[in-house]
């Protein structure tokens, strides 16, 4: 990716997930910048959703937020599903040319 796309990236991502830590997310760039734009923002928000998944997990086994946020985990765990299985599908494509 070009350092233009690198920045357009980290905005989509600060956007769309905004409790995000800035700082994993310029992780999460920095390990997919090999890839192509489109690539390293499936990639980047499959590993990203997965951090967050597991952060809100944590924090409803502690008690540290109402079960409100449960309905947040849920969409985050669907938009992961969603993905994870375009990505799948996109494998079976590659593999059948």
């Amino acid at each position: 990716m070009t350092q233009t796309e690198k920045d357009k990236l980290k905005q989509i991502l600060q956007l769309t997930y905004p409790e995000a830590d800035p700082t994993l997310i310029d992780q999460i760039i920095s390990i997919n910048a090999d890839l192509t734009f489109e690539e390293a923002q499936k990639q980047s928000e499959i590993i990203l959703l997965n951090r967050l998944i597991l952060e809100l997990d944590e924090k409803i086994k502690l008690g540290e937020i109402e079960t409100q946020n449960t309905e947040k985990l849920k969409l985050l765990k669907e938009r992961l599903q969603t993905l994870q299985q375009e990505r799948k599908q996109k494998a079976r494509i590659i593999s059948l040319e």
